[in-house]
């Protein structure tokens, strides 16, 4: 039995599914017995073991639908002994949850499985800047919970922080002052929900809403009072696009990214007129960021020789771009003065790098560390801080009988 990419063409564009498929000892008969494209997580899970034969029954994991997909479950299905084809319909045999399946093998007589499970969470963490905001001091735990917690916006004062947090089953809004250990529920509901801006007069909370069933549905951008009240519709957004909006007064704008085949597409919006507008186009971006003052962007490109960061105006103009290193870098912030950017790297042997880079490309580092930062770092208005994700992992083995 072994792992295939097997295709599956679209309107859109061909796609690649893993399969699981059998091969006869002659190397003639193929049979696929499963082809799902949540048997794996990326191209390297297609050889780790989430599958076994015993007993006639083919046992391997699933991953959840969105936006559960980082939790895993195991599914049976029965192999007619005779011809070695499906006799059957898959059945899912456990319902776990906050659990990941890293590995899955059967014992010889096939009553007991041994099951590896990993467990996965991301928390906030809060370090104070120093050296004009180019160094980091050692970050601290700030949610203590044991789910999933995604820093957003910088309430304006710089005394709390908006995350997304699935500590209630679903994916909410939450706010917490730096130094509090508890969490106040901002928004709750069955959509996703991820923290995008809060008004420079620190009035309205701004957040992106999409139906939890699937990433493909339309988001809308929404506003609640950030003390209290009903939420609002502000404008939709595409599948495709991510949105971000200005954090210092006076501006009023936000930045809307769609990502296309022929590079991403930036336009500008203004959340008083409702009016959007193109500005400018970007091939082989990988991440980007809108300055404090809403008056540019960040954008960090990769064309597969070394990073580069180019800065364009919401006017169009192009104002400057420079090189950055060499290809381990995913993620750029802007920095709260404007004057330069926070450019986050791959984790290797388990450290995680942050460098700080200036506006004419002199890079330094700014902090390192065990672990990996999860994807999101964010300054806060008055310079001080940091906010960025930290997730931890454990393992542990596990058996089970009379599956």
């Amino acid at each position: 039995m072994y792992f295939r990419h097997s295709s599956a063409s679209s309107a859109a564009a061909p796609a690649l599914t893993p399969a699981l498929e059998t091969l006869d000892l002659a190397g003639r008969k193929v049979i696929q017995l499963v082809r799902d494209p949540e048997l794996a997580l990326g191209p390297l899970d297609w050889s780790s073991g989430r599958a076994c034969l015993t007993g006639g029954r083919l046992i391997y994991s699933l991953r959840e639908p969105f936006p559960h997909n980082l939790e895993s479950n195991l599914w049976e299905l029965r192999i007619n002994s005779r011809t070695g084809h499906p006799a059957g319909t898959p059945r899912k045999l456990t319902h776990w949850s906050g659990i990941n399946i890293e590995a899955i093998s059967a014992s010889a007589e096939g009553k007991i499985l041994s099951i590896l499970k990993e467990n996965v969470q991301t928390d906030v963490y809060i370090s104070e800047l120093e050296a004009n905001g180019t160094r980091l001091k050692t970050p601290r735990r700030l949610t203590l919970d044991e789910r999933f917690d995604w820093p957003g916006p910088w309430m304006p004062d710089s005394k709390a922080i908006v995350f997304t947090s699935n500590r209630n089953g679903t994916w909410d809004l939450f706010k917490q002052a730096i130094h509090q250990p508890s969490a106040e529920l901002l928004v709750s509901g069955p959509d996703v929900k991820i923290a995008k801006a809060v008004t420079p007069d620190g009035t309205w909370l701004l957040y992106a809403s999409q139906n939890e069933k699937t990433t493909s549905a339309q988001m809308r951008l929404m506003r609640i009072p950030i003390q209290g009240g009903p939420s609002e519709p502000v404008i939709g957004v595409g599948a495709f696009e991510e949105i971000t909006c200005a954090k210092r007064p006076p501006s009023t704008a936000c930045a809307f990214v769609n990502v296309g085949k022929r590079g991403w597409t930036f336009s500008k919006y203004d959340l008083q007129t409702r009016e959007r507008r193109e500005f400018a186009n970007v091939e082989h971006a990988v991440d980007w960021d809108l300055f404090f003052d809403g008056s540019r962007i960040a954008v960090l490109i990769n064309t597969g020789t070394g990073s580069r960061i180019r800065i364009v105006r919401l006017t169009g103009e192009l104002e400057r771009e420079f090189a950055v290193g060499g290809l381990g870098i995913e993620t750029v912030y802007c920095s709260a003065d404007g004057k330069g950017l926070y450019l986050a790297t791959a984790p290797y042997a388990g450290t995680s790098t942050l460098l700080y880079t200036d506006l004419l490309g002199k890079v330094q580092v700014a902090w390192q560390g065990e672990g990996n930062f999860g994807g999101a770092v964010y300054a806060s208005p008055d310079g001080r801080y940091l906010s960025i994700t930290r997730g931890t992992k454990t393992n542990d083995a596990w058996l089970m009988e009379n599956f």
